[in-house]
C-alpha cells in the first residue's frame, strides 16, 4: 500500500520537472531566436550617410568616415545619428543576452528538485545584472547628447557603468560556482554516478580473463 501511493507521487513529481525543463527550454529557445533576429536588424540596418565636402557625394558613416584634413585617419561623425536606428535592436539583444545566459545557469539547476532554492539566487543576479545593462546603455544615451561630459572615476558615464557594474556583476555566478560547487553543481550523488558508470564501462571493455 506504501509503495502504491508513493509511486503517483514520484510519478507527478518527475512529470513536473520535466514540465519545468521543457518551459525553461522553449524560453531558452525563444530569447535565441530574439537576438538572431536583433543581429539580422543591425546588419541589415543600412548605416547612415553624410556629406564631408560640399558638392560631393554623401559617404557612409556608419564605421567612420575620413576625415575632411587628414585623409589617413576616420572620425565618428554625429553619434545620435548612428545610434538612432539601432537602438532598438541594441537594447533587444542586450537585454535578451543577460536573460539568455542566465536561463541556461538555471537549466543546469533542474535536477534533483533543488532548482526553487537557486531559482532565487539566479534571480538576484538576473536583476544586478540587468540593472548594470540598463544602467549602461541609458548613461550612454545621454552621453552622445551632451556637449560637456562629466567624468566618473576618470571614465565617461557610459564607460564607468561597464568598468565598475557590468563587468563586476556576473562575479555573483562565480562566487556561487566557487561556494556551493559540491551542492549544486557537482554533488555526492553526482560523483557516485558517474563513478558507477566508469566502474560499468570498465567491466564492458575488459577482456574475458581479466572478467575472471
Amino acid at each position: 500500500m506504501y509503495l502504491l501511493g508513493t509511486y503517483p507521487t514520484l510519478t507527478r513529481a518527475k512529470c513536473r520537472k520535466k514540465d519545468e525543463r521543457m518551459k525553461l527550454s522553449w524560453i531558452i529557445f525563444a530569447l535565441l531566436l530574439l537576438m538572431c533576429g536583433s543581429l539580422g536588424s543591425l546588419l541589415l540596418t543600412p548605416e547612415p550617410t553624410v556629406v564631408i565636402i560640399e558638392g560631393e557625394a554623401p559617404v557612409a558613416a556608419g564605421h567612420g568616415m575620413p576625415h575632411p584634413q587628414i585623409g589617413t585617419m576616420l572620425v565618428g561623425g554625429d553619434s545620435e545619428q548612428r545610434y538612432a536606428p539601432i537602438r532598438p535592436a541594441t537594447w533587444i539583444f542586450a537585454v535578451c543576452m543577460i536573460c539568455f545566459f542566465t536561463a541556461l545557469l538555471a537549466l543546469g539547476s533542474l535536477k534533483a528538485g533543488r532548482f526553487s532554492k537557486l531559482n532565487w539566487f539566479l534571480l538576484v543576479g538576473l536583476c544586478v545584472q540587468l540593472f548594470a545593462m540598463v544602467g549602461m546603455l541609458l548613461s550612454y544615451e545621454s552621453f552622445i547628447g551632451d556637449a560637456a561630459p562629466r567624468l566618473y572615476a576618470g571614465f565617461p558615464a557610459p564607460t564607468a557603468w561597464m568598468l565598475y557594474a557590468l563587468w563586476p556583476a556576473p562575479l555573483l555566478f562565480v562566487v556561487f560556482y566557487v561556494v556551493a560547487f559540491d551542492r549544486w553543481t557537482f554533488r555526492p550523488e553526482d560523483e557516485s554516478a558517474f563513478k558507477e558508470i566508469l566502474q560499468r564501462r570498465a567491466r564492458t571493455l575488459a577482456t574475458p580473463e581479466e572478467r575472471i
